[in-house]
């Protein structure tokens, strides 16, 4: 697991295959790249230059973490490409997530899922970046003062979608 102001920098085709990554505490958790319930000692991560791909849970979970940044990452093959929710101050940027969500995972989790999102997120970028062939739900919720911007999404279940309850 990243610790705070780590950088984790893959060489021009770097790939991550998370098949065989497995935790057997808070499973739902579990992710290749995790910050995920790490209670602050892992904040202002930055992941850069890497492929990161099939695991049965996420990616790139930093559910608890700020100041995430993700750059020139691509994910695929995940039941969530990227879980940002319950932080703040994130940035994913020149991105590629596709083929992520739906029929990947647990028989629980295969009925819904995410190519990405957040959950009481705030202050989060996220630009230039392609989605792309993701299932289920790609949405936020509870959160506030996302920037959406300069993204190309297609052939998604269901596009984008921004809860009611967010704000700014």
């Amino acid at each position: 697991r990243p610790r705070t102001g780590m950088t984790l920098t893959g060489e021009y085709g770097a790939i991550i295959v998370g098949t065989n990554v497995t935790q057997s505490y808070d499973v739902s958790g579990t992710s290749i790249v995790s910050g995920w319930n790490c209670g602050g000692v892992c904040d202002n991560v930055t992941v850069r230059n890497l492929v990161v791909k099939n695991n049965t849970y996420v990616c790139i979970g930093a559910t608890g973490s700020n100041g995430w940044h993700l750059d020139h990452v691509e994910t695929s093959g995940c039941w969530q490409g990227v879980n940002l929710s319950m932080g703040s101050g994130g940035y994913v940027g020149y991105r590629y997530i596709h083929h992520n969500g739906k029929g990947i995972g647990t028989p629980e989790l295969q009925q819904w899922g995410a190519g990405y999102g957040g959950y009481q997120s705030f202050d989060q970028i996220w630009e230039y970046t392609e989605m792309a062939h993701n299932r289920g739900d790609s949405k936020w919720s509870g959160s506030g003062n996302i920037t959406f911007r300069h993204n190309h999404v297609h052939h998604q279940d269901y596009g984008i979608w921004f809860d009611g309850d967010n704000t700014g």
